[in-house]
Formats: C-alpha cells, sequence, structure tokens
C-alpha cells in the first residue's frame, strides 16, 4: 500500500476525498451497515444472518478510481461475459478468485490486468473495504481501491468481459437513478434495489459494496 500522490490532479477536491479514502480505509468501517443498504431482501420472509463458511471461496475485486475528461471523480465498472458460468451478464467489478498464497491486493490487480488489461505499476492502491460473502455462490469478496488519473485505452478479455465503462461517484451519490423493483430470485420475490445507470441494472453485490463507497463518501462530504 502507498502513500497516494497525484500530482497530475488539478481538482482539489477530488485530492482531498482521495487522501481522505486512503486514511479512512485504514480505520473501522461502515461495513454490513452500508452494504445492506443495496441488499436485496426477501419480501416474506426475513433476511437471515448468515457466517461465512469456512469452505467460502476467496475473491478480491479492483474498485478502480479515475479522472473523467472535466475533472469527475469516476469508478470502473464491468459487464460480465454471458459466456460465463455464473453472473453471467451482470455489472461487476474486475476482479476474481484468488490464487494460493496470493493477497487480495495481488488478486485484484492481476485480474484487472487479465480482464482490461491495466497494468498494475498504474495503479496507487489506497487501501481495502470490508469483505462482502455471498451466500448463493459461497464466495467472500474481497474489494480494494485504488485509483489512476485516466483510463487508458483498454484490452477486455472477450471471455469474461462484455463491456467495460464508468460512472461518476456524483451521479451514485444524487440518488437520482436509484430504484427498488420485485424481482423473483431463485423461486422467492425479492425486494431488489438497484442503480438505473446502465441498460444493465447496478445490483447485488456490486450494488452493496458501491454502497459502503457511498457511505465513506457521504463522511467526506459532512466533513467539509
Amino acid at each position: 500500500m502507498c502513500t497516494l500522490s497525484l500530482p497530475n490532479l488539478i481538482h482539489t477536491q477530488m485530492q482531498s476525498f482521495l487522501n481522505f479514502l486512503e486514511k479512512r480505509l485504514k480505520a473501522p468501517l461502515p461495513g454490513p451497515a452500508a452494504q445492506k443498504i443495496m441488499a436485496p431482501v426477501p419480501e416474506r420472509d426475513k433476511h437471515p444472518e448468515v457466517s461465512i463458511p469456512i469452505d467460502a471461496f476467496r475473491n478480491a475485486v479492483l474498485i478502480l478510481f479515475s479522472q473523467s475528461h472535466n475533472s469527475r471523480l469516476e469508478i470502473l465498472y464491468t459487464l460480465r461475459s454471458h459466456r460465463l458460468l455464473h453472473h453471467k451478464g451482470q455489472i461487476s467489478f474486475p476482479g476474481g478468485r484468488r490464487e494460493t498464497n496470493e493477497t487480495p491486493v495481488e488478486t485484484a490487480l492481476r485480474e484487472t490486468y487479465e480482464e482490461v488489461g491495466i497494468e498494475p505499476e498504474r495503479i496507487s492502491v489506497l487501501g481495502s473495504l470490508s469483505p462482502l460473502y455471498v451466500p448463493p455462490s459461497n464466495n467472500v469478496i474481497d474489494p480494494v481501491t485504488g485509483y489512476i488519473d485516466k483510463i487508458p485505452r483498454l484490452k477486455i478479455q472477450e471471455t469474461e468481459v462484455s463491456e467495460a465503462f464508468t460512472i461518476s461517484l456524483e451521479e451514485l451519490y444524487s440518488g437520482a437513478s436509484k430504484q427498488r423493483e420485485s424481482w423473483l430470485l431463485r423461486g422467492k420475490k425479492y425486494a431488489v434495489p438497484y442503480w438505473n445507470v446502465h441498460s444493465t441494472p447496478l445490483w447485488g453485490a456490486t450494488a452493496m459494496i458501491t454502497s459502503e463507497i457511498m457511505e465513506l463518501y457521504k463522511e467526506y462530504l459532512q466533513k467539509q
């Protein structure tokens, strides 16, 4: 993990938030309380509290911040290929299964390079968010955050990713794109919150991780 240095940024508020985030990630995080804001909830049954099984698969993803052409702070998302066995066609972050002896940071950077072609040395790592357990796939996701001053021309691995795009923090935070619908998931009706920021809804584990980012962004704004 490195101390953030952003000599190319001219937007001082952006630099201020990223420096805030790097320090804030070393303190206790909002965790499940923030994640649950965007969690699908069964309409009839209570959502059970689930402990993480010892045999859960370990994964890591990268929440990569960058600067847009008009100096807005954005997050990079991917759309998972329809060729994949799990979560096909859903919005995600670059990432995947941890290999033996890999740290979450190493996994997140490796998978980002494999999926969209961004070299690890170009990314400044800020820290990690709260782990998220996903019961249907028995996966624990470790979200790593990082920054790159500008998204380069991407080299998309089409067997895993069908599209890569960015969404600004402002759009996510405004709430204008937040919606909630009743969906049938695994044979049960769920109230599903999501962001309507793409032709595909931003929901599920990716939305829950994004929700913690938004809670930290809210903290930052309240301190200004």
